[in-house]
């Protein structure tokens, strides 16, 4: 015999290596008191995670927000696959109503938590069986209706958030069934009843003519946009017009329709406030060559902390144990110092719109926060557009006044606030600003001012 010789260190006999995260990196876009928080995280397993797993990602310790708890804040991937995460709820079933039609880019979701889907993206199944319509498509939710239930999906020139035309098969009548044929009915084309959620369906009713019973409803276009609860009926042989009676003439009949049902996965994250951990279900599988890189957002609260220590850990049928995350996370600066600029104009003879220039100065340079609030005076300026340092603020930053915020100059609209322009800070310690406006009315206030806006800078 002879002696075998042992390997040692990681070659020993047996010997197991636990899995772990070889990328784990996460960062933030803002430091700021109360300003939106972009956290972007990079990550990349030692060991395959696939929905065929049941892999589940958790980030633990994202301590700090204001954003309330929710089963689907929304993700954003950075390149390839839109699907590869989804939150752990259940799956989602997809339906209509009168108020809630596929016309109209809308679906009628069946959850009865008062989550808010929208910024999610919903991504349509492949069903075991049956028609393949809206397989694995998908598209964000442009807003959603809690009390209604009722989505309202992003279609942009006739596509979806997908690239593709948006799909408008959903909701088709797969199936026509007579559960009583009942008397006093005649063939010809069968009648939707009204309320109907959808469009296109038509049919032909088949009917006995001794009896008027009816036999059969054959399809011709199976529509789409319809719910469970439409009802079809077929034409009586009697009518108010045609017998001079008061009602229909046929009774008894019952027919009722099947239409194919689809479920959603909801592209999102299942965030908890408290404990700052936001957990996500692996839908696609996660590369173990090429980092996977999301992002969410979240709001920063009123006050400064420091970093906070990020976990990452992943479970399902191969699990990766616990592993501290690299990066600056939740940094909350303070911001205890403010300045004031206004900045105000009055269209000239005849138009109706104008401009102005102000600067904050006298700032200290080289801060992480100078946090921005701008109001607009109830006076009569619509359409404000605010520029930062030859920056104009996109929509989703200045939220316009509403049609209430006019002729009472007592009163200030809020465009914006807690707006990080410490890159717009120059050298000199100055943060130059411009303001206009092009739908200006009547000057209410009669200072001659048509527009005016205050500016607060925190820093």
């Amino acid at each position: 015999a002879v002696a075998v010789t042992l390997g040692i260190g990681d070659n020993a006999p047996l010997k197991v290596v636990a899995s772990t995260f070889s990328i784990a990196n996460i960062g933030q876009s803002s430091s700021a008191p109360a300003a939106d928080n972009t956290i972007t995280v990079t990550l990349q397993p030692g060991i395959i995670l696939s929905k065929s797993r049941d892999s589940i990602i958790t980030l633990h310790g994202i301590k700090g927000s204001d954003t309330a708890s929710t089963d689907a804040l929304p993700i954003a991937m950075s390149g390839g696959d839109a699907v590869v995460f989804s939150s752990p709820i259940s799956d989602i079933g997809v339906s209509f109503s009168p108020n809630c039609k596929l016309e109209d880019d809308k679906i009628e979701l069946s959850d009865n938590s008062e989550t808010d889907f929208t910024g999610t993206i919903l991504h349509f199944n492949t069903p075991e069986s049956g028609p393949l319509n809206c397989s694995s498509r998908w598209t964000k939710v442009k807003s959603y209706n809690i009390s209604t239930r009722c989505a309202t999906l992003t279609v942009t020139s006739g596509s979806w958030s997908d690239g593709q035309a948006k799909c408008s098969d959903l909701g088709f009548v797969q199936e026509v069934r007579v559960l009583g044929g009942g008397t006093g009915y005649q063939a010809g084309a069968a009648v939707v009843g009204d309320g109907a959620t959808g469009l296109g369906l038509s049919g032909t009713c088949n009917v006995d003519t001794d009896s008027g019973r009816i036999l059969s409803v054959s399809l011709s276009n199976k529509g789409s946009g319809y719910s469970p609860t439409t009802r079809i009926s077929c034409p009586a042989v009697c009518t108010s017009s045609t017998c001079g009676i008061s009602a229909h003439g046929a009774m008894g009949g019952e027919v009722e329709v099947s239409v194919v049902q689809r479920s959603v996965v909801v592209i999102a994250g299942q965030w908890d406030q408290l404990t700052g951990t936001i957990v996500l279900r692996v839908h696609a599988e996660l590369s173990i060559t090429t980092p996977t890189v999301f992002s969410f957002q979240v709001r920063n609260s009123l006050t400064p902390q420091g970093k906070s220590d990020v976990w990452l850990m992943a479970g399902g049928q191969t699990p990766i144990g616990s592993k501290s995350m690299n990066g600056t996370v939740m940094l909350i600066e303070g911001a205890n110092t403010s300045l004031t600029a206004t900045c105000a104009c009055t269209p000239a003879v005849g138009a109706s719109s104008c401009s102005c220039a102000s600067n904050v100065t006298g700032l200290p340079t080289g801060r992480a926060v100078y946090a921005l609030k701008a109001e607009v005076q109830c006076n009569s300026a619509t359409n404000v557009v605010v520029t930062v340092s030859d920056v104009a603020q996109t929509s989703d930053v200045v939220k316009q006044p509403p049609i209430v915020c006019r002729d009472a100059c007592q009163k200030y609209h809020t465009l914006f606030e807690w707006l990080n322009v410490a890159s717009s800070v120059d050298a000199q310690g100055k943060l130059p600003l411009k303001v206009s406006a092009d739908t200006i009315g009547t000057d209410y206030c009669g200072g001659g001012d048509n527009l005016k806006v205050l500016f607060t800078l925190y820093y």
